[in-house]
């Protein structure tokens, strides 16, 4: 009875004995072979997220650039096809002209050229030139002179007048009594005015007659250093 009842089991199950030994159909994709019909990856462990097995059963990377690599550019050949061009000749060895140099650097369009300290004699002079412009005329020491001049020639005339000087019938200077008071005073504010503007005028025309006597010796010697005076305003 045992007999029986597996053989008609094995009889039964038959089919599906050989359905699980048949191969896949269709086949498998590239990466994954047929194991007791089923199509299962030929990588163990199996590759990770963002790999893909091979069919030599590894694991590379999904975005994996496999294209060949591009051809080298052609090469530019000149006239006759094997050889390159001769390079151009430098400037002014071809009968042009060389081009202008170029201005280093802080000396350009717009920009200020470099500092250069000048000659100290040439500041010293600078200097002695500007303070003997600065020294006064000499038409204004001769007005002062003149006009300090005449104030005490008028004073000596009012004092001579005011204290009857040039009067040998009285002896009365400076009477109240009469005008004699007022020649002596004009005498006296005149000889005051007299004493200020006249030492003026002859401190002026000093300083005028020596500093801007000195103006052309210094410009000479200015020109000489290469140096162009301005004129005088």
């Amino acid at each position: 009875m045992g007999k029986r009842l597996r053989y008609w089991i094995a009889l039964v199950l038959l089919p599906v004995q050989g359905a699980w030994a048949a191969p896949c159909t269709p086949d498998c994709r590239s990466g994954f072979m047929c194991v007791q019909g089923r199509c299962v990856s030929r990588c163990n462990p199996p590759c990770a997220a963002g790999e893909a097995c091979t069919d030599q059963g590894e694991c590379v990377s999904k975005n994996a650039d496999f294209s060949p690599p591009p051809p080298p550019p052609p090469v530019n050949t000149g006239p006759t096809g094997n050889e390159l061009p001769p390079p151009p000749p430098p400037p002014g060895m071809d009968g042009s002209p060389p081009p202008p140099p170029v201005p280093g650097p802080g000396y350009g369009y717009g920009q200020a050229p470099p500092y250069r300290p000048e000659n100290p004699r040439l500041l010293e002079l600078k200097s002695q030139l500007h303070e003997a412009r600065q020294a006064p005329s000499l038409a204004s020491g001769i007005v002062l002179l003149s006009l300090g001049t005449t104030f005490l020639i008028a004073s000596l005339a009012f004092w001579a007048a005011g204290t009857n000087t040039f009067n040998t019938s009285r002896f009365d200077p400076c009477s109240t009594r009469n005008a004699d008071v007022l020649y002596c005073v004009a005498g006296f504010g005149t000889g005051v005015a007299g004493l200020i503007i006249t030492p003026l005028g002859i401190v002026r025309f000093v300083r005028a007659l020596t500093m801007r006597s000195r103006i052309p010796e210094i410009e000479a010697e200015m020109q000489s250093l290469g140096f162009e005076v301005p004129e005088e305003r």
